[in-house]
């Protein structure tokens, strides 16, 4: 089980920086977003948007998603899960890990009992590793890719 754990955080890690790595640089992000400012005003110019609708100028900009901070959003939900995660230790909760249990017996052909002890015991060594994973990429969000788990079994 801990073996099973060492390897979704392993996993974890090097999709995160395959997603990092195919996030735009700030330098493309803004020329987007001012493309999609721009395109606002001509269609506010060609009577497509009320100029004085401040609603409808905000759904317009739904339209763009270079106007919305992907990256400011993700940081923000991991940080968010992380504290949720670390609750449901404390409380021995694994609703939000089940299913990577559910994925990882799927995946090698085992069955168990969600009610078992071994279950359980495979979910709480999930939760360890997405919380040091999350850790990680929390650490990441700020430039710091020197991170070390604090389980051992992780590295």
């Amino acid at each position: 089980m801990k073996a099973a754990a060492a390897q979704y955080y392993r996993e974890g890690l090097d999709r995160d920086l395959i997603e990092r790595s195919s996030v735009p640089s700030a330098s493309m992000r803004a020329k987007s977003a001012w493309k999609a400012k721009h395109e606002i005003q001509q269609r506010k110019r060609a009577g497509e948007i009320k100029a004085d609708d401040r609603i409808a100028e905000l759904i317009a900009e739904l339209d763009y998603p270079a106007l919305v901070d992907q990256q400011a959003c993700e940081r923000m939900s991991r940080r968010i899960r992380l504290r949720e995660l670390e609750r449901h230790l404390a409380d021995n909760e694994h609703a939000l890990i089940s299913h990577a249990a559910d994925a990882f017996l799927a995946r090698h052909s085992f069955v168990l009992d969600p009610e078992s002890k071994e279950y359980r015991q495979l979910c709480h060594h999930l939760l360890h590793a997405e919380i040091e994973l999350l850790k990680r990429q929390v650490e990441r969000d700020s430039g710091n890719y020197s991170g070390i788990p604090s389980r051992p079994e992780r590295r």
